[in-house]
């Protein structure tokens, strides 16, 4: 059997950090995150099943090979192979299109999103499973390449990790905020990207951060955060939301410059805008906050009545930045096509 099957995936930005290896079951704390609208990738897999087949797979993005992501894919097949057995009979071929103008903005983790999507699909096409298989399956199958592409497949406020203030979460898959977010229902993203030189900037080694010496005291910070997250998104209290993100951002920073053999460093760039932010709602008494991800973008969230001083902040700020794009909170993975090839 052959096909070909497209999914768009978006980005997200994560709210409450996650920290440790929560995804290994090891240790770690939950997470919960806000998926963006315009931030996204499309994935596209052309395969052919055949019982004689054997596993094959190339990977372009807008055209070109990438040896990191061939790498990671193949990591990742290996992972979903036990769940899908058909993966071995299977040849494949996966093309990634990614807006030249979103290329900053648009982490790699939302091709996995999507190819869990595609491979759901395929199985069920191939009559490996009764139905289409279900988010929380999808979202299971994304986990066993990262927390953000587990995420990555449900639409607005998306968390992970098992709660005890939450009935629906788990430690298996992603689930998705089940009430009425009220203010935070049209919340805007504004990212801001910096340039990082090496000098600069170095990316946390992940295994200083199994072993951190502040990681049990960080699990217990993180789950009274989550319970004032949600009181601030079920009750619309705008000042808890912006004091919980603020101190997760700030919180995070502290995580990887305390390390045990940190040689991680935040632009200073980042830090500057930081409090540039601050000062300028003090004088506008606007709903704004900040936060960061993982490659130290700076995201700007606001609801729609603070847009047009956000953007007269950025327009009139002295501060350098690379690139900005304007995004908002948005919905999950869309399927695009599913067709068989004769």
């Amino acid at each position: 059997m052959q096909g070909v099957i497209s999914y768009d995936a978006p980005a997200n930005v994560s709210l409450v950090k996650n920290f440790g290896s929560y995804r290994n079951k090891t240790s770690g704390n939950p997470s919960f995150s806000m998926t963006l609208n315009k931030s996204r990738s499309q994935t596209t897999v052309h395969y052919n099943y055949d019982a004689s087949n054997k596993t094959e797979f190339s990977i372009t993005i807008n055209g070109a090979e990438s040896d990191y992501l061939r790498q990671r894919i193949g990591v990742w097949l290996k992972r979903v192979s036990p769940i899908f057995p058909w993966i071995s009979n299977t040849k494949f071929e996966i093309s990634v299109i990614i807006d030249q103008d979103l290329v900053p903005f648009v982490g790699i983790y939302t091709v996995m999103t999507s190819m869990s999507s595609c491979l759901a699909g395929i199985a069920h096409r191939l009559g490996k499973s009764d139905s289409k298989t279900q988010f929380q399956t999808i979202s299971s199958i994304a986990l066993l390449d990262s927390e953000n592409a587990a995420r990555s497949v449900y639409g607005g406020f998306v968390g992970f990790g098992k709660s005890p203030s939450i009935a629906w979460s788990s430690d298996k898959y992603a689930t998705q905020y089940q009430r009425d977010a009220i203010i935070y229902n049209k919340l805007n993203d504004s990212i801001l990207v910096f340039e990082s030189p090496e000098a600069e900037f170095k990316k946390p080694n992940p295994d200083d951060l199994l072993n951190h010496p502040y990681l049990e005291a960080r699990v217990k910070h993180a789950q009274l955060n989550i319970n004032k997250f949600l009181r601030a998104l079920d009750e619309g209290i705008w000042d808890l939301f912006e004091k919980i993100i603020e101190n997760e951002a700030l919180t995070l920073l502290a995580l990887l410059l305390s390390s045990e053999n940190s040689s991680f460093f935040p632009n200073r760039k980042i830090i500057d805008w930081a409090h540039y932010l601050r000062e300028e709602r003090d004088k506008s008494s606007s709903p704004i906050t900040f936060t960061f991800d993982r490659e130290l973008r700076l995201h700007i969230l606001y609801p729609p009545i603070a847009e047009k001083t956000v953007m007269k902040m950025v327009e009139n700020s002295p501060l350098q930045v690379s690139n900005i794009l304007h995004d908002s909170i948005g919905g999950g993975v869309q399927l695009l096509s599913d067709e068989l090839v004769k």
